[in-house]
């Protein structure tokens, strides 16, 4: 049922509300507060609020953050003192899809371990149903704002003229940041809409055609493009050259290791 990236197809098909239910309903029976958020798609209230029902059926607390940036929902369990995250999200899939992404607290997503105990607890399907006096709470949370300040609290203060395309995605928050960071920032596709109809989610070169133009043709130090979810960012150069993952994957490593140390990543 999870692949390496959580549920994930196409909705009314592989990903419904009633699989949102068993998630929620098994996910529950080992937590007792969860965080909950969603890139803009048109489905994503719907499951959501599925999920959510699921997870208070068996008693457990959800703290809705509403449309969220991934990483923002999987920074949020810990901030949030929750037990786990789920991320309603297809992340760079077109607009008919959606999924579930599951997130422990530690920030990183739930290991084969973990999707295999929810996995078994949705195929069996005998939550422990809870009376009404023992229901879950719902409660919205604002969690952007944390996440502003601790991208802000990772940087130095940075005079740069920057593009930055939200892909009409989740992603506002890096255009947050970089503006209290002291950066001049212009916005592409800032709007939230799950149609994406700004340009297909998946922030390829030839999606990001806009983008490097933009930047090519003004006064930009850079330019940068996230998915629907932003867990994917691209890059583009002060010339409006765009800049691979594996580059901007090379250009991070160097950043954060020391000379000497070896760096383990994965090939895709």
């Amino acid at each position: 049922m999870f692949g390496t990236s959580g549920i994930r197809g196409p909705v009314g098909e592989e990903v419904t509300a009633e699989l949102a239910l068993r998630v929620g309903r098994a996910l529950g029976a080992e937590t007792d507060r969860v965080v909950v958020g969603r890139d803009p798609r048109a489905s994503g209230e719907t499951l959501v609020d599925a999920l959510a029902a699921g997870l208070r059926e068996v008693g457990t607390d959800v703290l809705d953050l509403g449309v969220a940036a991934t990483p923002t929902v999987a920074r949020a369990v810990a901030w949030e003192g929750a037990d786990a995250g789920v991320s309603v999200t297809a992340s760079h899939n077109p607009p008919p899809d959606n999924g579930l992404k599951l997130w422990q607290p530690s920030g990183q997503a739930y290991d084969a371990t973990g999707r295999a105990r929810v996995t078994e607890r949705v195929e069996s399907d005998d939550p422990d149903l809870r009376p009404w006096n023992e229901l879950g709470d719902r409660e919205r949370v604002n969690a952007d704002d944390r996440h502003v300040e601790a991208l802000v609290g990772s940087a130095d203060t940075l005079d740069l003229s920057v593009a930055v395309d939200v892909g009409n995605g989740a992603g506002g928050v890096t255009a947050d940041a970089l503006l209290e960071l002291g950066c001049h920032v212009e916005t592409l596709n800032a709007q939230p809409d799950g149609r994406f109809p700004g340009r297909p989610s998946e922030p390829t070169i030839e999606n990001c055609e806009a983008l490097s133009t933009l930047v090519a043709e003004g006064e930009y130090d850079l330019g940068i493009a996230h998915d629907g979810d932003a867990d994917r960012t691209r890059a583009t150069a002060g010339d409006g050259t765009f800049i691979s993952g594996d580059a901007l994957l090379a250009l991070f490593a160097a950043e954060a290791a020391a000379p000497g140390q070896r760096v383990a990543v994965p090939v895709d």
